[in-house]
């Protein structure tokens, strides 16, 4: 009977042992929040990450939690501020500085013919600065939006240099065709309005192609704001599909500044197609002659494959397809007094297709001036201007079914087909 004992006394003695163990690594640790003015802050949650354990901050800021270990990690949260981790540690306190969730709730923005902070503004609105999107290599200026803003959306007509793009604010799906007039219906283009001007006052003459818009050059741009739903109210009817506005770069009081930007780029294919030889696509349409039951005389001879075994496996696409490229330069002009300030800027890009005739050129200057006349008077002056040209040598409309058309030949031609017939030329270069 003592022999059966001592086993279970020893067990019993290993668990006190380990009990004993665990509580000498427990520790207790007291902190003290406060906010990023430095101003303790009532009512944080503190708690040992992965446990049950948990306490508040009193109005002095101050905690007071147990925790397992050196190694666990204490967490600090509080609504409108990020959560802040760290581990325990070997000290006694454990201070933390919150930090702000989201500052840009007190930001001041152009909403309608005034001005509100962010957090009084009952509505979507959506704010992206100029200075996010001005070094991005694009055409134009609703390219650079691509990707970057809940709900609003960018369409292209096309890749080809020059193309038009549409904004679409809220993804609205009204068609034009829905309205009397056809394309002359509602646009879902949104109402576009660049320095407290409408550009684009009647919707039902609205073009899809919002050129004041797409000319800008975004490094003459301060901002942009979309107000969509209750927020683009005030415009009435004209912005039932949302309102972009635009704020252009006014100068600042000081020495006069110049800055520059450009670059220049080369757009390459990621893959080149490949294609069938001449003898491969001979005997290809062949097999399909013969699916049909058509007469043998339509199909190739034995003698005309031979002969197409021998010619070049070049495609007009390897003929004609040449890297596409793109430069842009910017240069501003800033500057002023407490009276008066101004600021000018200018823009030349330049585009190149990778087929044939296909170049978009675009020039830009604006320039804009704040006077203080009086107390309580002030003028502001706004000059704007762009210029805009496309040449192409496919000899027909810009629209996405002639660009197909157009570049579907260098893939389909077959390539027994000669590119020039004597001294001229049967494609384009």
């Amino acid at each position: 009977m003592n022999c059966m004992r001592q086993p279970k006394l020893l067990l019993l003695l290993l668990l006190l042992c380990s009990s004993f163990f665990v509580n000498a690594q427990e520790k207790t640790v007291t902190g003290k929040v406060t906010d990023p003015a430095g101003k303790p802050l009532e009512g944080v949650s503190v708690k040992v990450k992965n446990t049950t354990k948990g306490t508040t901050t009193n109005a002095d800021g101050i905690f007071t939690i147990m925790v397992p270990s050196t190694e666990s990690v204490i967490s600090v949260s509080s609504v409108g501020y990020l959560i802040y981790e760290a581990k325990a540690g070997s000290g006694a306190t454990f201070n933390v500085q919150m930090t702000a969730l989201d500052k840009t709730m007190d930001d001041v923005i152009v909403v309608g013919y005034g001005s509100k902070k962010r957090v009084n503004i009952q509505g979507a609105v959506t704010t992206i600065k100029g200075s996010e999107i001005e070094d991005i290599p694009v055409g134009n200026l609703p390219s650079a939006l691509v990707n970057r803003l809940p709900g609003v959306g960018v369409s292209f007509s096309s890749g080809k240099p020059g193309s038009t793009t549409t904004l679409n604010l809220r993804n609205s799906t009204v068609s034009p065709a829905q309205f009397p007039g056809g394309a002359g219906g509602i646009s879902t283009q949104p109402l576009i309005v660049i320095d407290g001007i409408i550009s684009n006052p009647s919707q039902w003459s609205q073009s899809p192609n919002a050129d004041w818009l797409e000319n800008l050059d975004a490094s003459q741009i301060e901002d942009i704001v979309f107000l969509k739903d209750a927020s683009a109210a005030i415009y009435g009817a004209a912005g039932a599909k949302g309102v972009v506005l635009v704020t252009t770069k006014r100068g600042k009081a000081g020495k006069p500044k110049i800055s520059y930007s450009g670059y220049y780029g080369v757009s390459t294919p990621t893959v080149n197609p490949k294609t069938l030889t001449a003898y491969e696509h001979a005997q290809f349409l062949n097999d399909g002659f013969e699916l049909q039951g058509s007469a043998l005389n339509t199909r190739f001879s034995q003698a005309d494959l031979d002969s197409l075994k021998g010619i070049e496996d070049k495609s007009w696409y390897d003929y004609f397809w040449k890297n596409g490229k793109t430069q842009r330069h910017t240069i501003n002009v800033s500057g002023g007094t407490d009276k008066v300030t101004f600021f000018a800027g200018g823009s030349y890009f330049d585009e190149k297709g990778n087929y044939g005739i296909i170049q978009n050129n675009k020039y830009s200057l604006r320039a804009g001036m704040n006077a203080k006349i009086i107390d309580g008077l002030t003028a502001d002056v706004t000059f704007a201007t762009d210029f805009n040209r496309e040449r192409s040598n496919n000899h027909s409309s810009a629209s996405t079914e002639t660009d197909d058309a157009t570049i579907r030949p260098l893939y389909l031609t077959p390539k027994w087909v000669p590119v020039t017939l004597g001294d001229k030329l049967v494609g384009f270069q």
